[in-house]
């Protein structure tokens, strides 16, 4: 039904803000990190991997691997409605080389938007007929008469119940700049905040939410 159609997409329609850069939280000295001569220039386009399920173990492993963590997003919204490429979009604003994402089902969203339209304007034909009586000096007359008109009326306005059904899910990116090897091996480092300080925002998630 195309009143159906129309309705729920407009009730999912929502906001196209890219999440990941709304609620991108950067990491404590990430600024001069960039600027460190240690620390490589970003690609062009970041690369691209999924976080397990535990951010602290990935996040110790690429401190390792001799990566810097420039910061994070952490939100929740429909899960339609953010991409990986906007993760990679964030990640080139910010400077990473690396990009980790991770996403998981949170809820779905249930409800009914009463959806209001003007009906058409409704047309009735009127057959009008009698008898006309007419007295006067010349003596007396009668006769009939039929009349059809078109009368125009007002349709008024008919309101459906429109039913939505929107899955929401858990986002999160981190967003990582990387030590130049070469630099690493003369035992020179940038100093930068431990990236375990960081994943507290997880616990703290912001929301992002299509309005109903």
């Amino acid at each position: 039904m195309r009143l159906s159609v129309v309705a729920t997409a407009a009730v999912i329609a929502g906001c196209v803000t890219n999440g990941y850069e709304k609620y991108y939280s950067p990491q404590s000295g990430s600024e001069s990190a960039l600027s460190n001569p240690f620390v490589d220039k970003p690609l062009a386009i970041p690369k691209v991997y999924a976080h397990s399920s535990d951010l602290k173990a990935d996040a110790k492993r690429l401190e390792e691997d001799g990566y810097v963590l420039l910061g994070t997003s952490s939100f929740f919204g429909p899960s339609n409605r953010s991409t990986q490429a906007q993760a990679i979009e964030q990640g080139k604003k910010v400077g990473a080389s690396l990009v980790m994402v991770s996403s998981s089902y949170r809820d779905t969203l249930n409800g009914v938007v009463p959806y209001t339209v003007q009906n058409p304007t409704q047309y009735a034909t009127v057959n009008t007929n009698g008898t006309v009586n007419s007295y006067g000096s010349a003596g007396y007359a009668n006769g009939t008469y039929n009349a059809t008109s078109t009368v125009a009326m007002p349709g008024g306005y008919s309101t459906y119940s429109i039913p939505y059904s929107i899955a929401r899910s858990d986002f999160f990116a981190s967003y990582w700049a990387r030590r130049s090897p070469e630099k690493m091996r003369l035992g020179v480092s940038p100093a930068t905040t431990p990236a375990k300080k960081h994943w507290s925002v997880r616990a703290n998630r912001d929301s992002w939410h299509t309005s109903v």
